[in-house]
């Protein structure tokens, strides 16, 4: 059986937290030039923050890998063999549970 989990994520620190609505489609919008997100500290209203960038998400991306290509791997701090590995196994993992 599997579960909706959603796309929100939310990073929770001593003074607050801040939550992206969907930070792997910023703005729902694959080609989309900023995105939003939101720092909600304990005593204040939330704060939204923009981000504004020369390229979609993924042509940031698409870049990236073509410049690393004679190296194989992307210099820090793009994630490495060993991240996308373990970031995959780690996922793998969430999947197995929630089908339970």
């Amino acid at each position: 059986m599997l579960h909706d989990v959603g796309t929100a994520v939310a990073v929770f620190g001593e003074l607050g937290k801040i939550v992206l609505s969907n930070p792997w489609i910023p703005e729902g919008n694959r080609q989309a030039l900023e995105s939003r997100f939101f720092i909600h500290r304990d005593d204040r209203s939330p704060e939204e923050v923009t981000v504004r960038t020369a390229l979609p998400t993924y042509g940031v991306e698409a870049e990236l890998v073509a410049e690393s290509l004679p190296r194989l791997e992307a210099p820090a701090p793009a994630m490495g063999w060993a991240d996308s590995l373990g970031n995959m196994r780690a996922l793998d993992r969430w999947r197995e549970e929630l089908q339970r």
